[in-house]
């Protein structure tokens, strides 16, 4: 018989034969922006406490006659995993395709309406489960590999003997090899095909599963799968929905290795009125928490989205958990046992067949993401805008208990990262201590306009069961305002968890959500982000999902002041007119694709950062250093002696452009200055005072064609304009 009890860590195998599909390349970036130390550090302890708990589980066992294993309701077996803080035993149990239809991960495929041809090549996600994997199913066509030493062997008396090679089939098994499955009944339960279905799955038992998931994350992982906990139903009711010692535990991970993210199975306790039973590890604040619910090919309306299987939330200290909702019912599986056949299916149910729908779309959105961007993106940015872009689900809108914030979208959060930059905005931004973060939104009106903030907060503190004590250690707060009403984010209502969500500040959750239904077409809103008390560790990163946007605004005015440690990053497809403070330590950054002046009333004062560049609407606000990506023009303001008049170049000011060669710039009334063309790089082409000249003649005859960007700068004012040399 197996067991995953005693199974050890052998940190230096895991760091020097864990290999993922991911490049060397792309891992070294993840491992560069990792707390490498931190980790290691990390993983040596956890399996120094995983040892320790072994020897205490077994005192236990001998002076209170506890047993290591035992069947619960419906013989489901139970293993002793744990002691609580007032030494009562914790029992886990596994928590046991026309669901990929039901989130919409098809129109991700070869074919699909979105034309992406998803399907997770060359990625990877880690299974942590009840044992090892059945490598040899021929759905898993050799893509999943044991990563811990401890291998399938079949136990014919273990129900859950299937249930780790069923996980991974729903994260990667092909349908190449079966069928869609009809009952007796005549329900299809369709096919046995993984959300990603050419991706890899790296293999571990879940025993000691903080300390390996610690060393995993060293070599880049980006997803885990945690299809395990305790369940409170049937003879053992386990503590529920506390924040433990395994979720500090991972969230500790998280927060060392921000492109981590880890999922977990809500838990199978589906009582109609029951609150608060939640598997206590699925409750971590940078994890994921998935709730099951039945399969609905088309959906039409929250109304059909049925709790079918899952634990209720919320966790104890009133966050919003679980998180998101996936198929959790008639799902068709590989089964397991070789005395069968390598290539046999199954039918089952529970959160844990909810979960590895939730990894294997994180494997999709990342690969799409990478595919656009060149590299993945922050487990924060992943999470938030899986949450951001779900179904609506319940009787009530916005978060609840059952379903988190709704049934997963897959269809709706590719289109999120394909429109980046247009009708949608993904940023990742630092917060400072002290410091604001403001972006102007221009509503599209044509759909509501949703702002989501995501953060991978520190560590909390491992509380008892039914502590109520806040989780959150830095808290951020968002919000969007127009000229008279201010509009909050969610939050649970804590005096009435089961009714309504309120719209509000909220103190608990490291994620906020806030939504204008019906925002007015082309109306300019403001969003701020700011943080209450003191951030540890003196800042924060944060992401930003906003979809609803106008997809480009032809001309920008901004007036609104920078303040100091805050960052204001605006852009416009013609010009952008700026006369606002950049004050000490903020930081300002303008492009437009026209061109960008510097107006009366601009400066920007020591120890601010400002830049101001020629590009279109890009939402890319990272100055390159290769010579041709953009046109770059850096430099520090004049300051400003008197007040005088707004002047603007006219349209005509440069002509003929394009041009071939001779340049003339129309100086109107500007007085004197001094008239620069720099190239791409920043090179300087051209530089030539002017004193009461109405007219000037730039001469670009000698150098090669491309675009060039003309300064024009007097003691008041800095205007550029963009040429183009034939």
């Amino acid at each position: 018989m197996r067991s995953i009890l005693f199974s050890t860590l052998l940190v230096g195998y895991i760091l020097s034969s864990t290999a993922t599909a991911q490049t060397a390349e792309e891992i070294s970036w993840i491992q560069k922006r990792t707390d490498m130390k931190g980790l290691q550090n990390l993983s040596r302890t956890e399996d120094l406490k995983y040892r320790q708990l072994q020897i205490r589980l077994d005192q236990f066992v001998k002076d209170f006659g506890w047993q290591r294993r035992k069947l619960g309701e419906n013989s489901k077996p139970l293993i002793l995993t744990g002691i609580t803080r007032d030494n009562k035993p914790i029992y886990t149990e596994a928590l046991d395709s026309q669901g990929n239809l039901t989130v919409r991960s098809t129109s991700l495929y070869s074919g699909g309406s979105l034309g992406l041809n998803l399907h997770g090549e060359n990625m990877t996600a880690a299974v942590f489960d009840w044992s090892g994997i059945n490598t040899a199913h021929v759905a898993l066509e050799n893509r999943a590999t044991v990563k811990d030493g401890i291998f399938y062997s079949y136990n014919p008396n273990d129900e859950d003997d299937y249930h780790s090679t069923a996980v991974a089939g729903q994260i990667i098994g092909s349908g190449a090899y079966n069928s869609d499955y009809v009952d007796g009944s005549g329900f299809n339960w369709g096919q046995a095909i993984g959300i990603a279905y050419k991706a890899n799955v790296d293999g571990y038992v879940s025993g000691n599963d903080a300390s390996k998931a610690s060393a995993a994350a060293m070599n880049g992982l980006l997803v885990s799968n945690h299809s395990y906990g305790s369940n409170t139903v049937g003879p053992v009711v386990n503590p529920s929905s506390f924040y433990d010692g395994r979720a500090e535990a991972f969230d500790d991970i998280m927060h060392m290795a921000p492109y981590y993210l880890s999922v977990w199975a809500g838990g199978n306790n589906n009582n109609a009125t029951a609150t608060d039973r939640l598997n206590t590890h699925a409750v971590g604040k940078n994890s994921i928490a998935v709730a099951g619910v039945e399969e609905y090919v088309n959906y039409s309306g929250p109304g059909l989205v049925i709790r079918a299987v899952s634990s209720r939330g919320p966790a104890d200290d009133w966050r919003i958990k679980p998180d998101i909702a996936a198929v959790g019912v008639r799902v068709r599986v590989p089964e397991a046992n070789p005395t069968i056949s390598l290539n046999e299916y199954k039918t089952t149910a529970g959160t844990s067949f909810a979960a590895p729908t939730v990894t294997g779309g994180v494997l999709l959105l990342q690969q799409h993401f990478k595919n656009l961007n060149g590299h993945f993106m922050l487990a924060a940015t992943v999470k938030g805008i899986m949450l951001h872009t779900t179904f609506e689900a319940g009787p009530n809108p916005g978060p609840d208990i059952d379903f988190g914030w709704g049934l997963l979208n897959m269809e709706r959060a590719a289109n999120a990262i394909t429109n980046n930059g247009r009708e949608s905005l993904i940023l990742e931004e630092p917060l400072q201590n002290g410091g604001s973060y403001m972006k102007e939104l221009v509503a599209s009106g044509s759909e509501p306009l949703i702002a989501t903030i995501c953060w991978t907060d520190l560590k909390g503190t491992p509380v008892n069961d039914n502590d109520r004590r806040v989780q959150l250690v830095n808290d951020l707060d968002s919000r969007i305002t127009d000229n008279l009403t201010t509009f909050f984010p969610w939050k649970l209502d804590t005096a009435n968890v089961t009714g309504p969500a309120l719209k509000a500040d909220n103190r608990r959750d490291n994620l906020e959500r806030v939504e204008i239904a019906n925002p007015v077409p082309g109306q300019v809103y403001k969003l701020t982000v700011s943080h209450k008390g003191t951030l540890v560790g003196g800042s924060q990163k944060f992401s930003l999902i906003v979809t609803g946007l106008q997809g480009c605004v032809a001309d920008r005015t901004i007036s609104a002041p920078v303040n100091a440690t805050s960052v204001d990053h605006q852009e416009a497809s013609g010009t952008l007119i700026a006369s606002n403070l950049i004050n000490s330590k903020g930081e300002a950054i303008y492009h437009a694709g026209d061109e960008v002046v510097l107006s009366d009333g601009f400066s920007a004062v020591d120890s601010s950062s400002f830049r101001a560049y020629i590009e279109g609407c890009t939402n890319d606000y990272q100055l390159r250093k290769g010579t041709n990506e953009r046109e770059v023009v850096t430099f520090s303001n004049p300051p400003l002696t008197k007040t005088v008049a707004e002047y603007q170049l006219p349209e005509s000011a440069v002509y003929p452009n394009p041009g071939s060669g001779v340049f003339k710039v129309n100086l109107g009334t500007l007085g004197s200055g001094d008239v620069q063309v720099t190239s791409t790089d920043g090179t300087l082409i051209f530089n030539q005072d002017f004193k009461q000249k109405s007219e000037l003649d730039v001469d670009l005859r000698k150098v090669k064609s491309g675009i060039y960007i003309l300064r024009v700068t007097t003691n008041d004012k800095v205007v550029t304009h963009k040429i183009i040399k034939k």
